[in-house]
């Protein structure tokens, strides 16, 4: 059982018959990474037949920053690649077995450009930034 410390709807105008119903906002202390955890782990979650899609709240400045990773996020699901958004905003990329990370947009088309020209019978990907041995760009592996 989860504890809601408030809960509203986001103030939308009324949703028209048949179209999906607006956000309820929820403060949840304690429980956030529980129910997060709980989210990813289910396919779908649904309430009298309507689907129920559970997000994490970010601030501002990471949502506008998320929203450069799109455009890659299409073109990683358009070729046939796992990855994840992580926090700050962070890229995982898992091609030929192993996780690249990326901080950057310019990494990710770099490293796109060079994925697209390379055969896809190799086993290990050639990363076009130097990468460490845990899979992080950059010289130090923390940029």
């Amino acid at each position: 059982m989860f504890a809601i410390t408030r809960a509203h709807r986001a103030l939308v105008v009324r949703p028209r018959p048949g179209a999906p119903p607006p956000a309820i906002i929820a403060q949840i202390l304690k429980d956030r990474d529980a129910i997060l955890r709980a989210a990813r782990e289910i396919d779908r979650a649904h309430f009298e037949n309507h689907e129920i899609s559970i997000y994490p709240d970010y601030t501002n400045k990471v949502q506008n920053s998320r929203k450069g990773f799109l455009q890659f996020k299409a073109k990683l699901r358009s070729i046939g690649l796992r990855y994840m958004l992580l926090y700050l905003p962070r890229l995982r990329v898992i091609a030929g077995g192993k996780s690249h990370f990326f901080n950057t947009l310019e990494d990710v088309w770099l490293w796109l450009e060079i994925w697209d020209k390379v055969p896809r019978d190799w086993e290990t990907p050639v990363s076009p930034v130097p990468v460490d041995q845990w899979g992080h760009m950059g010289p130090t592996g923390y940029n």
